[in-house]
């Protein structure tokens, strides 16, 4: 309680009271442990008020009492009778600048990080309108929207083209002589893959060979300059003329994801097409994206940007293809998923050689010892020494072998493995001399180890078996890096490899009875006997004349050798998928399908992809397939039909459509759509 002839004086600290004592007569120093708001500077904490004097409350007046009040700013002080709690600013926070936001399609154009004088960080700045921006996403897209921004941004622009269009004139205009020798020279270089550095030798050199030549003389071409030629002048006009083409055709779209020198990801994105005007197959390089991420968001929306950005037509997409890993053809989540979601008439093919690769290097791991690791083990041990491979020179002379280097299987060399095989088998005497040589000089365990594989009794038989299944597989994947269309094939090649490899340990009959997909090799009632398990003509002479292996040895070999074509067929059961609609449609390309008018009609195909309907006259498309057959054997230059129906498809159809009416116009233009429809979704070989 206060005592009386004291007043009680409020002081509003944003809705607090604080009741201070004054006294009646003298002034009175007031300590407060905050700071006091005053016209004139005060030391603080503690501020000294004159109080006048009083008598009594009641007879102060409103003014008198507001005269005395004490503003106190510190917003954390409160009195023991206020209730309500403190409130407390909040900090600012000032965005930084964000990398990412200079590889946005967006902001790359206009946007860039400079250091600001006033800001003293780095900050967004507009080239286009010379200011700098609040960092902030949200705040660039309101600036790019602004209508002084697009009138800077199409000044830019058409600066831009016109400083090009002016550095590249004489270059490709081909107005002077002097721009024809030059043009002429960046073509040579560019057409032979050759580095751009040779250049600066080139021009040395031709004026030293030529110093009479006037144009010669005259030559002021070297490696920054040829680059720009081929980059802003060529290289645009070729760019530009693909992207046109691209509007006009189906085509199919293969990718492949990589990191450059200065650990950046790059991905090429490659588009093949066939040329109805010229009968073949185009592939092209359409672009390389940098990306940030290498998942199957960031990969796919690099694609669909890529489109959009050079305003080709999603449905002009009809194919698509890259390597097997997760990240391209995962079931759930994958680039090929979220392109298909994207673009619905999208197929989906994966690299045969790839997979076929894959399915031979897990078929090997069912051998006894890693045949792969081994040649690669072998090979490692002469690849960095020119002493070991010249002291292996003198025991294969010794031997009487061939002096062959020893041979690697690459990981992305597919037809390599089987080469390495052999090549081991023929160098195995030799081999076996030299790495006893090396053990008696360094008994190591890796030479222990080497040897001691060499010698297994086991080692040649299975080295036998590895090639000849090898060759039956490198053979159907030698056929898919042909340059030539080879889609329609691929179903039949990959089946019929199936069917071979079930063959030679199950009953024929129960394997030519069925479809390929209907087959089981875990039914051992279908297995033939355990002797008669095909392992190839060399491996079987090799065991009918070997006297050294016991009876448990040979059924040793024969199972394991069961294993690795159980586990071969079951690997190309995975990794091809025939489910799709496409593959069976298909067999209309075969000439001799096509020569009996299988299928009737087209149906099929305009259901599967219905942006075919949209494009053509499917009614005039139908009558073309029926009434193409009538033509003479000699229009394909054979003597009869049966000669016909043996060509290949890409001969036949491209004969067919170069057939014209009497007027020069093309006979079936409808046709020919559909049938370069196939030809369109040739992407297997891309890959390889």
């Amino acid at each position: 309680m206060w005592n009386k002839g004291q007043t009680e004086l409020q002081t509003d600290f944003r809705t607090k009271l604080v009741k201070v004592p004054v006294s009646t007569s003298l002034p009175v120093a007031v300590s407060l442990p905050v700071e006091v708001s005053l016209p004139v500077a005060v030391p603080l904490p503690v501020a000294v008020l004159p109080i006048p004097t009083c008598t009594s409350p009641s007879s102060r007046t409103t003014e008198e009492i507001c005269a005395t009040s004490i503003v106190v700013t510190n917003p954390d002080f409160a009195s023991p009778d206020s209730t309500e709690p403190s409130k407390k600013k909040k900090p600012y926070y000032r965005q930084k600048f964000v990398d990412k936001w200079l590889a946005e399609e967006e902001f790359k154009p206009w946007l860039e990080k400079r250091l600001s004088p006033s800001k003293n960080c780095l900050t967004a700045y507009c080239k286009f309108c010379c200011v700098e921006c609040t960092n902030g996403r949200s705040e660039l897209v309101r600036h790019m929207a602004t209508r002084i921004h697009l009138q800077q941004g199409n000044t830019w622009a058409l600066k831009l083209v016109e400083q090009q269009r002016s550095t590249m004139q004489r270059f490709v205009s081909g107005s002077t002589k002097q721009a024809e020798l030059e043009g002429r020279l960046t073509l040579f270089i560019a057409d032979n893959h050759l580095a751009l550095s040779v250049i600066d030798s080139l021009s040395d050199l031709l004026k030293k060979c030529f110093p009479d030549d006037e144009r010669v003389r005259k030559l002021a071409l070297k490696k920054q300059k040829l680059g720009n030629i081929v980059r802003y002048g060529f290289g645009d006009h070729l760019k530009k003329d693909l992207v046109n083409t691209l509007k006009e055709v189906f085509f199919s779209i293969i990718i492949d994801e990589t990191t450059d020198v200065s650990v950046k990801g790059q991905l090429a994105c490659v588009v093949q097409y066939w040329c109805l005007d010229k009968h073949m197959l185009v592939v092209k390089l359409l672009d390389l994206i940098e990306v940030e991420s290498a998942t199957a968001d960031g990969l796919s929306t690099s694609v669909l940007k890529l489109l959009e950005r050079e305003n080709i037509p999603l449905e002009r997409v009809i194919g698509f293809s890259a390597d097997t890993c997760s990240t391209m053809f995962g079931r759930h989540h994958s680039v090929s998923t979220l392109l298909t979601s994207a673009l619905p008439n999208l197929l989906t093919v994966k690299c045969s050689c790839h997979s076929m690769n894959l399915s031979a290097s897990y078929a090997c791991k069912r051998l006894p010892v890693d045949i792969e690791d081994g040649l690669r083990g072998v090979f490692n041990h002469f690849s960095h020494s020119t002493a070991r491979r010249r002291n292996f020179s003198a025991f294969q002379e010794f031997v009487g072998v061939a002096k062959n280097r020893i041979l690697s299987p690459g990981q992305t060399r597919w037809l390599s493995l089987e080469a390495c095989v052999w090549r081991v088998k023929d160098q195995l005497p030799a081999l076996k001399e030299y790495f006893e040589s090396e053990y008696q000089e360094s008994n190591t365990q890796t030479n222990k180890a080497v040897i001691a594989s060499l010698k297994h009794p086991l080692t040649v038989p299975f080295l036998l078996f590895v090639g000849h299944a090898l060759s039956q597989m490198n053979e159907v994947n030698t056929q898919f890096q042909s340059e030539s269309p080879q889609l329609h094939l691929l179903k039949g090649a990959i089946e019929g490899l199936m069917q071979s490899f079930a063959t030679n340990f199950m009953n024929p009959r129960y394997v030519i009875s069925r479809e390929v997909a209907k087959i089981d090799v875990w039914l051992t009632s279908e297995y033939v006997s355990l002797r008669k398990v095909y392992l190839g003509e060399a491996a079987n002479q090799w065991i009918q004349k070997c006297t050294e292996l016991s009876t448990e040895d040979l059924d040793y070999i024969f199972k394991l050798c069961r294993s690795f074509y159980i586990e071969a067929f079951l690997q190309l059961q995975q990794r091809y998928s025939f489910k799709d609609s496409f593959f069976a449609i298909a067999d209309l390309l075969h000439p001799k399908n096509a020569r009996s008018c299988e299928p009737s009609n087209l149906t099929s195909l305009f259901q599967r992809f219905p942006v075919l309907g949209k494009n053509i006259n499917t009614s005039k498309a139908e009558l073309d397939w029926r009434s193409h057959i009538h033509l003479e054997p000699e229009f394909f230059g054979c003597a009869n039909d049966g000669s016909v129906r043996l060509l290949d498809a890409e001969s036949y159809w491209s004969t067919v459509l170069k057939c014209k009416t009497p007027n020069g116009s093309t006979k079936c233009p409808n046709l020919a759509v559909c049938i370069a429809f196939f030809f369109f979704n040739a992407v297997q070989q891309c890959c390889s």
